[in-house]
């Protein structure tokens, strides 16, 4: 098993040639549907068992060898203005890390490992992040 976090990467493009454009890119230029209704549907708590801590959203359970997380988004738009002539990508950046010993993860990324009464684990972010 693994734990996972993903970073969201906005460039804009030109539409021509697909390449990228010197204006920044943000996510705040896209209306993000987070994943199913599990959570506050924003950005920070997306819900569906994601967190946001810093630049990157983590998945607070272990993931299973063959299996998948719940989904961080749900569907990503942007409206564009008449005559636009740009384009928006939207990379997802996943990291991986082993799931045990609890020490691998938290020596890396700013979590915690949380066991509960029936043993099972969830991040959280460290205290201070």
């Amino acid at each position: 098993p693994v734990y996972i976090r993903v970073a969201l990467i906005p460039t804009w493009l030109d539409k021509t040639t697909k390449q990228p454009v010197g204006t920044p890119a943000s996510l705040n230029d896209l209306t993000i549907d987070w994943g199913p209704a599990h959570g506050n549907e924003n950005a920070s708590e997306p819900g569906n068992d994601w967190i946001r801590i810093g630049e990157y959203w983590y998945y607070t359970k272990p993931v299973p060898a063959g299996a998948t997380t719940d989904n961080l988004i749900a569907k990503a738009t942007i409206t564009y203005e008449n005559g636009s002539t740009e384009i928006m990508r939207l990379e997802v950046m996943a990291d991986a890390i082993q799931a045990e010993p609890n020490r691998a993860v938290e020596s890396v990324w700013p979590v915690t490992v949380k066991t509960d009464s029936n043993g099972v684990k969830t991040l959280s972010a460290k205290s201070g992040n």
